[in-house]
């Protein structure tokens, strides 16, 4: 199956608020792009779904993570792609041809396409004009893929469980969910939180925090941690330290 990514940006949102609340929407296919030996180049669909006109200019960056597992977008000439600025009629559709033009990795490369919609004023408006902005991984696979992750640890400090997870392959790992089931010393369940995860790059740590209130923190002796990522799942029971 196809996946479609549909983003709805409301003013209302926006620390600088229109007067009229203003919906934008664009649907880009697919939401991820793989390219490998055998597959050096690939279509992104955008698809207008507004009402009006929409300008559309494209970026590329490589994308990193520091330490800490953040987020980093240095410039590149490693993606080529076309059109850089372009129009989309309302109910249209345009396509960017992606490429890749470098050596093959043996680790996975990381870059992100960022698609902006450039605002568009008119004589009679009203108001703020809400763009459009967002990034499109962009994924340079090796030949020979190891996908593999660990939690390396989980910590309480207050009411937040920090969890650890380390990216041991050499490609991506994208922790989609993460869960936290508190237990108390008969193994009886006192609380189960969970978040959305992201992405973790090959051989960085990331850190996800999970937030419990002061009695599940002091009602439970250990925790489950569960990451899923598509079909896997990875699971570890900590002991959680009252000190």
């Amino acid at each position: 199956m196809v996946r479609k990514m549909t983003l709805k940006i409301f003013a209302g949102t926006l620390i600088l608020m229109a007067f009229s609340l203003i919906q934008a929407q664009i649907t880009v296919v697919p939401i991820r792009v793989f390219l490998d030996p055998g597959k050096k180049s690939a279509d992104l669909k955008i698809t207008n779904e507004k009402s009006e006109k929409m300008n559309i200019q494209v970026r590329a960056v490589a994308w990193s993570q520091d330490p800490e597992g953040k987020d980093k977008f240095d410039p590149t000439e490693d993606i080529v792609f076309f059109p850089k600025i372009f129009e989309v009629e309302p109910g249209k559709d345009a396509v960017i041809r992606v490429g890749y033009q470098g050596d093959w990795p043996e680790t996975e490369k990381n870059y992100r396409l960022f698609i902006r919609e450039l605002p568009i004023t008119t004589p009679d408006q009203k108001g703020l004009s809400v763009a459009v902005r967002l990034g499109i991984p962009v994924f340079i696979s090796p030949k020979n893929q190891n996908r593999s992750a660990v939690i390396e640890s989980v910590r309480l400090d207050d009411q937040k469980i920090s969890v650890n997870i380390k990216n041991t392959g050499n490609v991506h790992y994208l922790a989609e969910k993460i869960q936290a089931i508190g237990m108390d010393s008969t193994d009886q369940e006192t609380f189960k939180h969970e978040i959305t995860g992201w992405y973790v790059l090959s051989g960085v740590s990331r850190i996800f925090s999970i937030e419990i209130s002061e009695e599940e923190a002091l009602g439970a002796e250990k925790v489950l941690i569960k990451v899923s990522s598509g079909k896997d799942i990875l699971e570890k029971t900590f002991m959680l330290s009252k000190e």
